[in-house]
């Protein structure tokens, strides 16, 4: 399957007319191309997403790929400091899904998950999957903890490395075997992995050393 990719503010800038004639020529109308796929970023994250309806109608009029033979490409946020631009890509997604189009991606993976952008993390229906219960506070207080991170280290043939950090946040893991100290406790322990079928159902887990918001007192 083919694609053609176009960038609206840059195809169809007011102040360069003729980048619509060189840049999406009528050779490349229906059907050289399977899909017509359209980027519009700079304007959804500077607020002028109003324009992308009038673009893509003139874009289909000019090349002929009905919007089912489209595909909407949404992001990305460059900076770790804009993320809350995550809101307007998100929401331009959706319009573009309600237009019609075939597909909608959300793009590029290193910037959402350095934002921890999750798409349904707001309404909707409650989490199934977790159970509002406490992890045993007698085991789990003498739990060992590990702090994780998901960076990639990528080295060129010079030597130079370039550090990419995947994760917004830490990731907290605990071993609670140290806390275990009698049978009694190890029959609690049981029980309670036996109650969330193992990894199957959350549960909530009190770290004895950051449980707080009171500082470092």
């Amino acid at each position: 399957m083919s694609h053609i990719l176009i960038f609206l503010p840059t195809v169809l800038d007011a102040n360069a007319p003729e980048a619509r004639r060189a840049n999406v020529p009528p050779g490349w109308a229906k059907p050289a191309f399977d899909v017509a796929q359209l980027e519009d970023y700079d304007w959804v994250t500077t607020a002028r997403g109003a324009e992308t309806g009038p673009a893509t109608g003139a874009i289909a009029q000019r090349l002929g790929y009905p919007v089912a033979e489209q595909h909407y490409l949404a992001g990305f946020v460059l900076n770790a400091s804009e993320r809350a631009q995550w809101r307007l890509i998100v929401e331009a997604a959706a319009g573009a899904q309600a237009r019609g189009v075939a597909r909608a991606f959300i793009w590029a993976l290193p910037q959402v998950a350095r934002d921890g952008l999750v798409l349904g993390a707001e309404g909707g229906d409650a989490v199934q999957d977790f159970d509002d219960v406490d992890f045993p506070i007698a085991i789990g207080r003498a739990a060992q903890v590990v702090t994780e991170f998901a960076t990639q280290v990528i080295a060129s043939p010079s030597g130079h490395e370039q550090r990419v950090s995947e994760w917004a946040e830490a990731r907290m893991a605990f071993d609670v075997g140290p806390g275990v100290r009698s049978e009694e406790e190890l029959r609690v322990l049981t029980e309670f992995f036996r109650a969330r079928r193992g990894a199957a159902r959350g549960f909530r887990f009190r770290d004895p050393l950051d449980s707080s918001s009171a500082g470092g007192d």
